[in-house]
């Protein structure tokens, strides 16, 4: 991992057997998509 998380906090998770850093409150979605896995979702709105 780069020094992103240099400042901030992070949480660890596994990911695929992989570990995978990402800075606290960060949605899971885009935590897996920035680790280079793309999860299936579905996206609504209330308008």
């Amino acid at each position: 991992m780069t020094d992103t998380f240099k400042n901030q906090t992070k949480v660890t998770f596994t990911l695929n057997g992989k570990e995978v850093d990402a800075p606290e409150g960060e949605n899971l979605i885009e935590a897996c998509s920035n680790a280079g896995v793309d999860i299936p979702h579905f996206v609504t709105t209330t308008e």
